[in-house]
C-alpha cells in the first residue's frame, strides 16, 4: 500500500507504478532526480506524496488521476519542472508543503496548485519526562517566518518544575529553533 524509493535509486522510470490503485502513499529518496512520464498515473488510492530534495523534473501525466491525493510534500528548494498534465484530476486546493523561502519558485513552476505552505525543514517537540509529574504546552510553534518557540511546563499537584533536559530553567521558555529539537520538562517532588 505504500512505496518508499530508497536513496540508492536515481530515477523512477516511465509507467513504473502505472494504475497501482492499491497504493496509498509514495515517498522518494533524496537521490531521485527525475520521475518519469505516467510513473504514478491512475494511482487512485494515493493520498500522500513526498518528493525528495534532489528531484528536478516530473514527467507528463506522472500523477494524472491520483484523485485521492490530499497532500504533497516537496523537499526540493527549487520546484521541479513539470511535464504536461502532471497533476491533472488532482484538487488544486490540496496543501503543497515546500521548504522555507521557495514559494516564488513553486508559484511560477507549479501554478496548477493554489495552496502552498512553507514548512520548516526541522522537527520540534516538547514533552514531559514523566506525565504523572506534570505536562508541557507549546504556546508558540516555530515556523519559517518566526522560528521562535515558546513552551510552558505545568507541574501536577505535589511536584515542581526543575528544568528542561538541556539544563535551562526558564519557564515559560522561549527559544529560536533552527534544527531538529526535542525538549522534555523535568519535574521533582515538592
Amino acid at each position: 500500500t505504500s512505496v518508499s524509493i530508497p536513496n540508492s535509486v536515481t530515477s523512477i522510470g516511465n509507467y513504473a507504478f502505472y494504475q497501482c490503485s492499491g497504493l496509498t502513499s509514495v515517498t522518494t529518496g533524496n537521490s531521485v532526480t527525475s520521475i518519469g512520464q505516467y510513473a504514478f498515473y491512475g494511482c487512485t488510492g494515493v493520498a500522500s506524496v513526498t518528493i525528495g530534495n534532489s528531484v528536478t523534473s516530473i514527467g507528463g501525466e506522472a500523477f494524472h488521476n491520483c484523485s485521492s491525493l490530499t497532500e504533497i510534500h516537496s523537499d526540493a528548494n527549487i520546484a521541479p519542472l513539470l511535464g504536461t498534465n502532471c497533476f491533472e484530476n488532482v484538487s488544486i486546493n490540496i496543501p503543497v508543503y515546500i521548504p522555507c523561502g521557495s514559494q516564488m519558485s513553486y508559484y511560477s513552476r507549479w501554478s496548477y496548485f493554489s495552496n502552498f505552505v512553507e514548512a520548516a525543514g526541522f522537527s520540534f517537540s516538547a514533552t514531559s519526562a514523566d506525565e504523572t509529574m506534570g505536562s508541557v504546552t507549546v504556546l508558540t510553534q516555530p515556523t519559517c517566518q518566526s522560528p521562535t518557540a515558546v513552551i510552558n511546563a505545568t507541574p501536577a499537584d505535589g511536584y515542581l518544575f526543575q528544568q528542561w533536559n538541556n539544563g535551562v530553567t526558564d519557564n515559560p521558555y522561549s527559544l529560536v529553533v533552527t534544527s531538529d529539537t526535542a525538549l522534555s520538562a523535568i519535574f521533582v517532588a515538592s
